[in-house]
């Protein structure tokens, strides 16, 4: 019998409405799971707004991720977002000071 505990590897959803965030373990980025998670949320999130009295008036969703992510930015156009907006020194880090933000959206109808 295998004793071995599942593994949490990643965390996606609605961060604040219409914000979609994910996060994954270092330990398996690179290998294709943000842009899975992310196509079945996605799909799954349409599905539910389509038919939720809180969302049938939401056209889009959008991610903000760090300008120099680039890996993020490779994951949302995989993902058929497009870019919105780019804000300078938006967020501020203790580690890093202040960082610039872009946001992605993609319309409702881009599934």
């Amino acid at each position: 019998m295998d004793t071995a505990l599942p593994t949490v590897i990643g965390l996606i959803g609605i961060i604040r409405s219409p914000n979609v965030g994910y996060i994954l373990n270092p330990d398996v980025q690179g290998q294709g799971y943000a842009t899975e998670a992310l196509k079945a949320f996605l799909y799954k999130y349409w599905d539910y707004a389509a038919t939720s009295d809180h969302c049938t008036n939401q056209d889009h969703l959008s991610a903000d991720i760090d300008a120099n992510n680039l890996a993020s930015r490779k994951v949302l156009e995989k993902c058929g977002f497009a870019f919105w907006e780019l804000r300078r020194h938006d967020f501020y880090s203790p580690m890093l000071g202040w960082t610039d933000t872009e946001e992605w959206r993609l319309q409702r109808s881009g599934r």
